[in-house]
């Protein structure tokens, strides 16, 4: 006994807290038993599991006297375990199959949440992602988001339920400081539960947050490097993971919401609990025990997505890069084909926006223009703007911004003053060179425009406005006179232009409602004079 405690007191202990810990032969996993922060380790050789409360490793310092270093998990989890905001396993538990496994996650997710049908069988497949995401280079994200910025529709609630079984699943606060969210994100190395964010990149937050979801969801991209402490030393943060986010709107980064597969949140048809019961919990821990024994299966196994060609089904390139993970998990043939389905609707989705956009109205407009006459020199600034409101009421741009789009966006397009026949003037225009229109064509391909199938729009003759002469509209009409009337002199008599006017209310096809007289003289003179009232000439 003396002689151990000799040895013991020759031995330097180090804590180190750690989140995660691997070796070749052995992983080990965080877990939460009995209100205690443990390692749950799995032999990759034997298949079983030994709880632990540190991972030691014995060295000999340079004074010749051991060092034991003791992995510990970080202690600073505790309040986040305790207050429910960070969701851990207790142990591993058998799962059954893997119909099992994907039947009981979309079971207990469409218990406690509502929402679109077809994405019900994506959700299982996420999850079960997530457990071991950290095989993959890249991977999605999922979110919900209500079209009209609506409240109370269940964003936040799938979000909570849908990261209360995923890896690591935790609540990521919007209202979080900057170096709260890097040292979580790095920390934890988990799904993030990101909530009701409105990404505003004019706030510290808004930015922080937008930092970490551009990059993170690559391996080589997911990082984020802050200078910290007085010396400003670079300091490096993983972001990578996938990430739930329960939001009013899309990213403003249009990369990000390619590679995040959205559903439209609404309000509940069905009976659900308007508040999450206590055994939500326990079901939830139920559900993580299993996917934590699903991990360990899993983790060794040889996921080689490069041996799946999805490009004949999914042309995107970004949409083929999330999906693989989830591809690469499916369980069977009605799994990968939904997953295509998924992904051919994601495709929809994202031509539609770019079609939906300013530069796509331009590219539109230049086509349509360059239909019209394939032989003319050059397309002036001003006609592709006039051309572009035709097609599109709602576009805005001057023809000085869309110079500056053309040039920064359409990979320089060449802008210059030359003549334009019909215009019969020189103003800024694009000469339609080999250049050009090679520029052009790329954009078409960029933003999915067919120029083929864009028709010439005939030029609309303007309507010429009817001129109304203000007397005749005032003066009531009048009977035809007689003979004897028409042979005798008409007298000129002074008219009160105020007895005219309501004479004319009931006459006029313009009804002038609403204001006093001289309000109604007024408007009818502003009307059909061209009075200019107020600064605006009508």
């Amino acid at each position: 006994m003396g002689k151990k405690k000799e040895e013991e007191e020759k031995v330097e202990i180090v804590d180190i807290p750690v989140t995660r810990y691997e070796t070749k032969d052995m992983l080990c996993e965080l877990v939460w038993i009995k209100e205690k922060l443990r390692w749950c380790c799995y032999n990759f050789t034997t298949k079983k599991c030994v709880f632990k409360n540190s991972i030691d490793k014995e060295d000999i310092g340079e004074d010749g006297k051991v060092v034991r270093y003791r992995y510990i998990p970080d202690p600073f989890l505790y309040p986040f375990i305790l207050e429910k905001k960070l969701f851990l396993p207790e142990m591993p538990e058998d799962y059954g199959s893997e119909e099992e496994l994907t039947e009981e996650i979309m079971n207990f997710v469409g218990k406690y949440v509502d929402y679109p049908e077809k994405f019900y069988k994506i959700d299982p497949l996420f999850v079960r992602m997530t457990w071991i995401y950290d095989k993959f280079e890249a991977v999605p994200y999922r979110a919900a988001y209500s079209p009209f910025r609506q409240y109370g529709i269940g964003k936040s609630r799938w979000g909570f339920v849908v990261g209360a079984i995923s890896y690591r699943g935790y609540v990521l606060g919007s209202n979080a400081t900057p170096a709260v969210l890097f040292r979580l994100t790095n920390s934890i190395r988990g799904v993030p539960i990101i909530d009701e964010s409105e990404f505003n990149p004019k706030t510290e937050t808004g930015q922080a947050l937008m930092q970490i979801l551009n990059g993170g969801y690559s391996k080589s991209t997911g990082v984020v490097i802050r200078c910290e402490g007085p010396n400003n030393i670079p300091t490096l943060y993983v972001s990578y993971s996938p990430k739930l986010v329960a939001t009013r709107r899309y990213f403003p980064d249009e990369s990000t919401n390619s590679r995040t597969f959205f559903h439209h949140a609404r309000e509940t048809e069905r009976k659900i609990p308007e508040q999450l019961p206590p055994e939500f919990y326990e079901e939830s821990k139920k559900l993580r025990n299993k996917l934590l024994q699903w991990r360990f299966e899993h983790y060794k196994r040889n996921y080689n997505l490069n041996e799946i060609d999805l490009r004949d089904k999914i042309r995107n390139s970004r949409i083929r890069e999330i999906m693989l993970p989830l591809y690469a998990i499916a369980n069977n043939d009605e799994e990968r084909q939904y997953l295509i389905e998924i992904s051919k609707l994601k495709e929809k989705e994202e031509i539609s926006k770019k079609q939906d956009t300013d530069e796509a109205t331009i590219i539109r407009a230049f086509y349509s223009l360059f239909n019209e006459n394939p032989e003319r020199k050059g397309i002036s600034l001003g006609q592709l703007r006039e051309k572009a409101i035709k097609l599109d009421s709602s576009f805005s741009k001057s023809a000085r911004k869309i110079g500056d789009i053309l040039r920064r966006v359409f990979n320089g397009v060449e802008i210059k003053r030359m003549y334009i026949k019909e215009l019969n003037s020189n103003p800024f225009a694009i000469e339609l060179n080999k250049e050009n229109l090679e520029k052009f064509g790329e954009a078409a391909v960029a933003y999915c425009i067919e120029p083929r199938d864009i028709e010439p729009q005939p030029e609309e003759e303007e309507e010429q406005e009817e001129e109304v002469d203000i007397e005749e509209l005032i003066e009531p009409e009048q009977p035809e006179n007689s003979e004897e009337e028409k042979e005798s002199p008409e007298k000129e008599e002074e008219v009160d232009i105020e007895e005219l006017i309501e004479k004319a209310e009931d006459n006029s096809e313009e009804q002038l409602n609403g204001g006093t007289k001289e309000d109604r003289i007024t408007r009818l003179r502003m009307k059909y004079e061209g009075w200019n009232y107020g600064g605006v000439e009508i």
